[in-house]
């Protein structure tokens, strides 16, 4: 059995090991495969991790920051988002969705027109697509490129308080998604892209939801219909911009939440992404039922083959943590430092550690 073993840094700078027990699957040896390729790609290791925790009590503060940070890029002279996307404090519901909807599929355009996407992540062709009320000049740098990450990342953080996910007030979580940079040009031999994922990696599929669980991260410029589907962007599927996940890629994501969790009422008609135990029939109900009514297969996806499963795929577990303690251990060691695969693949130095994160 391989260990995954993630360096976490405190604020004071001290260094932490969090050791995660890999599955002895095929698809862990895929993803160790292109892991390992990203720390062949460079003579150190450069990783992108982006970190957050939800509860309620930050939801209007995100929100206020959001606004800002879309008025910050307005300042720039180079970009302009309408001001009917700004998210107010009235309507703190999913009435507002659409709002973020359209500021992740603003972020997603931006970077892919501009080429900021990172090597280490998939995305869409969009040659001639628009947004109503967003322009841009083609100018980027990094005060942008810090700008829109950020959009990106509160939208995600906001998503889960509109859709009603979060209505326990004693919720709270740790999610880190931690990604390993590579290029495919080793020296001077261009070495061959990672596995596609096929229907039996799909199948393995589960909610990420599971405490103290490792799994392989999205990886991919957009959302995939599952994304779609919990934040109700219909007007995504009419646009054809629906990016399921295609290829195994260096990333990760791990999430730890804590044990007051309530089963939702009988009546309630939606998935409850925060449920500690896996999606049922019921679940997939539901997920389909949307797809239907919102005409997923009039526009061509086949939602319900396997690369339309909902949630991640698992890679491993971690005992270093329970629910007594996880909590305080993600407040002292709050930024990612390095990761080593011992006997596998240990990178020599680290750089480029960063707080951004494009999904």
């Amino acid at each position: 059995m391989k260990n995954f073993d993630i360096f976490f840094n405190s604020k004071a700078g001290k260094v932490e090991r969090l050791r995660y027990q890999l599955n002895e699957t095929e698809q862990v040896n895929k993803f160790l495969k292109v892991w390992k390729l990203a720390d062949d790609s460079f003579p150190e290791q450069r990783l992108n991790w982006f970190g957050k925790t939800e509860s309620l009590g930050s939801a209007k503060r995100k929100l206020d920051s959001l606004n800002d940070t879309i008025k910050k890029l307005n300042d720039t002279g180079n970009v302009k988002i309408s001001e009917k996307l700004l998210v107010n404090h009235i309507e703190l519901d999913s009435s507002q969705l659409w709002k973020l909807n359209e500021l992740h599929e603003i972020f997603e355009l931006w970077t892919l027109e501009t080429s900021t996407s990172t090597s280490n992540i998939d995305h869409r062709d969009v040659e001639g697509e628009q947004i109503d009320g967003f322009e841009h000049n083609g100018e980027s740098d990094e005060y942008m490129i810090s700008l829109f990450e950020h959009i990106n990342w509160y939208v995600h953080e906001l998503e889960w308080y509109l859709s009603g996910s979060l209505d326990d007030p004693n919720y709270k979580d740790y999610f880190y998604v931690v990604r390993n940079s590579w290029s495919r040009l080793i020296g001077e031999e261009w070495v061959p892209n990672s596995d596609e994922l096929t229907d039996d990696d799909y199948n393995q599929m589960e909610r990420v939801n599971m405490f103290g669980k490792i799994y392989l991260d999205f990886a991919t410029v957009g959302k995939d219909m599952s994304h779609a589907f919990r934040t109700d962007d219909k007007t995504l599927i009419e646009r054809k911009n629906i990016a399921q996940q295609k290829f195994f890629r260096p990333s990760v994501n791990i999430k730890f939440v804590n044990s007051d969790y309530v089963e939702p009422p009988e009546e309630f008609k939606k998935i409850n992404f925060i449920a500690p135990h896996d999606f049922t029939e019921k679940d997939y109900k539901v997920y389909y039922d949307w797809c239907e009514k919102n005409g997923a297969s009039k526009y061509g996806y086949d939602y319900k083959s396997p690369s339309y499963n909902l949630g991640r795929i698992p890679l491993g577990e971690t005992t270093d943590l329970t629910l007594d303690n996880f909590g305080d251990f993600f407040d002292e060691f709050d930024s990612v430092h390095h990761v080593e695969v011992p006997n596998f693949s240990s990178p020599k130095k680290y750089i480029s550690i960063s707080d951004k994160g494009s999904h």
